[in-house]
């Protein structure tokens, strides 16, 4: 699981990095496992700055980091939305 030093680091870099929202997936998920990086889904950030956001955080958490863009209509979207945790911003319902 993410530590709350984590959780609250990518709060503060989605907030400056203007992400609508941040979804945590993986293996990270599962409470009993205790994952060796940090899978994260994010929505808003714009392409010219999500290089930069996923840089920051890579020096700042405490665990490697696997950061995707979540796309509306996608597979791994769908999944990520039904099974990932929000920890960041307030997930859009799906139609």
């Amino acid at each position: 699981m993410v530590s709350d030093h984590d959780k609250a680091t990518i709060a503060a870099l989605a907030c400056r990095y203007g992400a609508a929202t941040v979804w945590l997936f993986g293996s990270s998920t599962d409470r009993r496992k205790r994952g060796r990086d940090l899978d994260l889904a994010v929505e808003g950030v714009a392409p010219a700055r999500f290089f930069q956001f996923v840089g920051d955080l890579m020096m700042s958490l405490s665990k490697p980091v696997d950061v995707v863009v979540l796309e509306k209509r996608s597979k791994l979207g769908a999944l990520i939305r039904r099974d990932g945790i929000p920890i960041y911003g307030q997930p859009a319902r799906e139609a």
